[in-house]
C-alpha cells in the first residue's frame, strides 16, 4: 500500500488498526495524481506519493487492481484533456477529486465530439471533480456502461458557448447506478438530456443534483424497460420550451418520483411518469412570479 501518512506502518487505537483515506476507509492501494507538480510522470516509479504523482487519472486507473479496494487521489489544481475517448476499465476503483471550489481536478472533453470519459467496469465511482465541454455537440460526457457505479458531487459545464454536452451523462447498461449532489450547468439548445437512463439500468438512484440548461428531450429522461428507478430530491430549471422536458418516463418504466423542483418554459406538463409513483413534486414556469404547484396535478 502507497504510504499516505508518516506512519509507515499503520496507526492503532486500543489495538484495532485505523485505516482511513479523505474519510473513508482504505483497504487496497492508494495512487496520486496531480499534473500541477512538477516530479507528475505516468510510469511505474511514481503514483505512491502526493510528492511523485501520476500526471493522469486515466494512466493511474491502470495501475490499479480489480475489487481491491484502490482509491485515486486527484490532487487539487490538477487538470487533465480528454481530446479522445478514454475509458476507467478497473472495477471497484474510487477516483476522489481533492479541493474546494475551483481547486477541484479538471477534465476537459476537446478535440472531438466523441470524446466521452467511458465507465466501463463495475463498482466504479468518481467524486468531487469538474468536467468541461470545449467542443461543440459532444455526444456524452460521461458514458456508464456497468453495473453500480457512482457519480458524486460532480460540476459539468460547458466551456464557452457552443461547447456542450449533447447528453451529459448517460447510464444506459447500467443497473444500480447512483447520481448525486451534481450540479449540470448546459444553457445550449442543441442539448437533448442532462441524465438519461436508458435501457438495462435498473435500481438506478437520481438524487439532489441541480440542473440548469436548455434540455429539448428532457433533463433526467428514463426508458421503458427500467424497473424501480429513483428520481428524488433533484431541482431543475430548464430553458426549453418543449413539454415533458424536466423528468420524462416513458410508460412502463417503475419506481418512484418524489420531492423535485422543477421549472421549465412550458405551459404544460413538466413531469411524466405514468407507471411510476409520484409525490410532492412541484413545478412553475419560467418567469413567472408565481409559486409553484404539484406536478402532476394531485387527484
Amino acid at each position: 500500500m502507497s504510504q499516505i501518512t508518516g506512519f509507515p506502518n499503520g496507526i492503532t487505537s486500543w489495538g484495532s488498526p485505523q485505516l482511513g483515506v479523505a474519510g473513508r476507509l482504505a483497504t487496497g492501494n492508494v495512487f496520486f495524481v496531480g499534473s500541477a507538480s512538477a516530479n507528475a510522470v505516468d510510469d511505474g516509479s511514481h503514483g505512491a506519493t502526493k510528492d511523485k504523482p501520476f500526471n493522469t487519472m486515466i494512466f493511474a486507473s491502470t495501475q490499479c487492481t480489480a475489487n481491491n479496494g484502490d482509491i485515486v487521489l486527484v490532487l487539487p489544481g490538477h487538470t487533465e484533456e480528454l481530446a479522445a475517448a478514454a475509458s476507467l476499465s478497473v472495477a471497484g476503483v474510487t477516483f476522489l477529486g481533492l479541493g474546494i471550489g475551483d481547486t477541484r481536478p479538471k477534465f476537459t472533453i476537446s478535440t472531438l465530439a466523441s470524446s466521452s470519459l467511458n465507465i466501463d467496469a463495475a463498482s466504479i465511482v468518481i467524486e468531487n471533480m469538474i468536467f468541461n465541454a470545449a467542443v461543440a455537440d459532444v455526444l456524452i460526457g460521461i458514458d456508464v456502461n456497468a453495473a453500480h457505479c457512482a457519480i458524486r458531487g460532480c460540476i459539468f459545464n460547458e466551456d464557452a458557448d457552443n461547447e456542450n454536452f449533447l447528453i451529459t451523462i448517460d447510464g444506459t447498461g447500467s443497473q444500480f447506478l447512483t447520481v448525486e449532489d451534481c450540479q449540470i450547468f448546459q444553457p445550449d439548445a442543441s442539448n437533448t438530456h442532462a441524465i438519461n437512463i436508458g435501457n438495462s439500468s435498473d435500481f438506478s438512484v437520481i438524487r439532489r443534483n441541480y440542473l440548469s440548461g436548455d434540455w429539448g428531450t428532457a433533463a433526467i429522461a428514463v426508458s421503458a424497460t427500467n424497473t424501480l428507478i429513483t428520481i428524488v430530491g433533484n431541482t431543475i430549471f430548464n430553458i426549453a420550451s418543449d413539454n415533458d422536458s424536466c423528468i420524462n418516463c416513458a410508460s412502463g418504466a417503475t419506481g418512484f418520483v418524489t420531492d423535485n423542483r422543477v421549472s421549465s418554459a412550458a405551459a404544460a406538463a413538466k413531469i411524466t411518469a405514468t407507471t411510476m409513483g409520484i409525490t410532492e413534486n412541484y413545478a412553475g414556469v419560467n418567469s413567472e412570479d408565481l409559486s409553484g404547484i404539484l406536478e402532476p396535478v394531485a387527484t
